[in-house]
């Protein structure tokens, strides 16, 4: 079935990420490259954008802290939002993040031609988008 595929294949890659970066934490490279792309998101912003709980993202925000790699500041507009920001730290980490997230992903797409690798791109985003629908039309 599609949606056990799917659990299935996103279990294996993290496994796989994990197994060769031990040093790094695929939910939190997610997090820190979106965080990059989205400097003073809130966490709400970013924990709807990378599809995370925002408990869980707390957590994981807590950890990029303790690594040196995040901040939270006072949000200007709302003085119960915290503004995220990545660090210099992290700034000088992303070349090597993006390095490793590119290895993984061409790891897990070895033999794919360039329309293979398309057309399953285009797929997952379709599959994201229903359910994502599916998920709005409950909440």
């Amino acid at each position: 079935m599609v949606g056990f595929d799917l659990i299935d294949a996103g279990r294996l890659y993290t496994r796989c990420f994990q197994e060769r970066y031990r040093q790094l934490n695929l939910t939190q490279c997610r997090a820190l490259l979106a965080l990059a792309q989205n400097q003073g998101i809130t966490q709400s912003g970013l924990a709807q954008l990378v599809a995370v709980d925002s408990a869980a993202l707390g957590r994981i925000l807590d950890r990029l802290e303790v690594s040196r790699w995040a901040k939270r500041h006072p949000h200007p507009g709302d003085r119960r939002a915290r503004s995220l920001v990545i660090t210099e730290e992290a700034r000088a980490l992303l070349p090597f993040v993006w390095s490793v997230v590119t290895e993984s992903q061409r790891d897990a797409l070895q033999g794919f031609s360039v329309d293979e690798k398309q057309f399953l791109m285009s797929a997952l985003k379709r599959v994201l988008a229903n359910l994502r629908l599916c998920v709005g039309a409950v909440e």
